[in-house]
């Protein structure tokens, strides 16, 4: 195989070419978010078999990422392999799951499926058509029992001195009996197993040569079933829901070293594949962070909200999830009246709100939220009804009973002990129905 001097292929420059293979269509067999293959020349023939001899130099190729995906697609017993995976160089593969680091693993460029065949008629090598997914004799209806063959286009970045790098291809060759094959060890086709899984080699060839031997491909391609593999089921069309939720944070800035980190996570259904189909975006102009958590650095007082969103297969685009968790930096001391009926537990202020409805024969709960303030006396005031007991460090929790029907509201002011002030910390309101399930109603 001769030697390559390439120049890097950036990844942006290509997602308009891209923009078309991210179509839903039915029968739709999307590889895996982890599928990848080994390219390079560590892989030589012996009278033993094929023999892998250290790293390869070049790397993986990666067929589904956040913007590009391979795919079977058709119905019957041949498919087409569709879509775009790219290729890059590397020996390691602890960067699969993302290609987006370029500091010991950049880009070659991409694997284009459906592109139609090699001139020279293939080389005179054969399978002269797209590459092409076979169903295996006698497998089920239904199954994707079977093996790839024809050929697919690499798109590489230039030569070093800047000229266009020869026009490649891989070539994925039928085994010797395609009615009898295995799909387990050593062979020279690439076969997909019951369990969806692909094993084998295929073979880079340049098109300006007319056989496969000495020319300027990059040799052969492992498949292995431990990474390689198509979804074991039909596609069908995408059914998201998503929504950011806070998870955890600094926001005091009063409080010891504030950091003003802040996590959050993703709460979705119908995504398989979080690492590559959700991003966030912890202010508008930022890099996106990738996968179902985000960490967002904000230390301006204020309430910060990052965005969340998915990557829609069915428009090719991304499309916001619902952007509800929040993150509050403040440096005043301040506090807030919550309530919620007895029956909730006082444990998980989730269930405390500004307002709550009782009926007259419960009683309500009182809580005091304080924010950058450490309470060191707490007093409430009850209209409507009266105290019935507290609890808490300062009595920050209090039982309150309704005088009847109408409305109850409960306030309450708080000393902060870094300060010695009084902070008013507000109301809120309960609303007291009858318990009564026989009234008379007058017309």
């Amino acid at each position: 195989m001769k030697t390559k001097k390439i120049t890097i292929l950036a990844v942006g420059g290509l997602l308009a070419l891209l923009a078309g293979f991210l179509v839903a269509r039915a029968d739709f067999w999307p590889f895996t978010g982890n599928s990848f293959s080994w390219i390079g020349n560590n892989l030589v023939d012996t009278n033993q078999g094929r023999i892998e001899q250290g790293d390869p130099v070049i790397g993986m190729i990666k067929m589904n990422g956040d913007r590009y995906q391979v795919a079977i697609e058709g119905t019957g017993t041949s498919r087409l392999l569709t879509g775009a995976a790219w290729f890059g160089i590397g020996t390691r593969d602890d960067k699969f799951n993302d290609f987006s680091d370029q500091g010991d693993l950049p880009s070659l460029g991409w694997v284009l499926f459906n592109q139609g065949v090699p001139p020279n008629n293939c080389f005179g090598a054969g399978d002269c058509h797209a590459a092409t997914w076979y169903q295996k004799p006698g497998a089920s209806a239904g199954s994707y029992e079977g093996y790839v063959s024809g050929w697919a286009k690499l798109h590489i970045g230039p030569n070093g001195d800047q000229t266009p790098y020869p026009e490649t291809w891989l070539h994925f060759k039928t085994p010797a009996n395609p009615n009898n094959y295995a799909c387990g060890g050593s062979h020279y086709h690439v076969c997909v197993d019951v369990n969806g899984r692909m094993e084998g080699y295929a073979w880079s060839a340049g098109a300006a040569e007319t056989t496969i031997n000495g020319n300027p491909g990059f040799g052969w391609i492992k498949f292995s079933k431990n990474y390689a593999g198509v979804v074991p089921a039909s596609y069908t069309p995408q059914s998201v829901t998503c929504k950011s939720q806070f998870e955890s944070g600094n926001v005091c800035k009063n409080f010891g070293v504030f950091t003003g980190e802040f996590k959050f996570k993703a709460v979705y259904q119908g995504i398989g594949d979080p690492d590559n189909m959700l991003r966030w975006f912890c202010e508008n102009g930022n890099s996106p962070q990738a996968g179902d958590k985000a960490a967002c650095v904000y230390k301006d007082s204020g309430t910060h909200q990052p965005k969340l969103e998915f990557w829609s297969v069915s428009e090719n685009s991304w499309k916001a999830c619902e952007n509800n968790a929040k993150a509050e930096v403040t440096s005043e001391p301040k506090c807030s009246v919550l309530v919620s009926s007895s029956s909730t537990s006082t444990n998980n202020i989730e269930n405390f709100g500004s307002s709550a409805t009782i009926k007259d024969n419960e009683s309500a709960i009182g809580m005091v939220k304080p924010e950058c303030m450490t309470t060191e006396t707490i007093n409430w005031t009850v209209s409507g009804g009266q105290m019935a007991g507290s609890s808490g460090v300062n009595n920050e929790i209090i039982k309150a009973e309704p005088s009847g029907t109408g409305t109850m509201i409960i306030k309450a002011s708080a000393k902060d002990r870094a300060t010695s002030k009084s902070y008013d910390c507000g109301s809120a309101t309960v609303t007291v129905k009858s318990s009564s399930s026989n009234e008379v109603k007058i017309r």
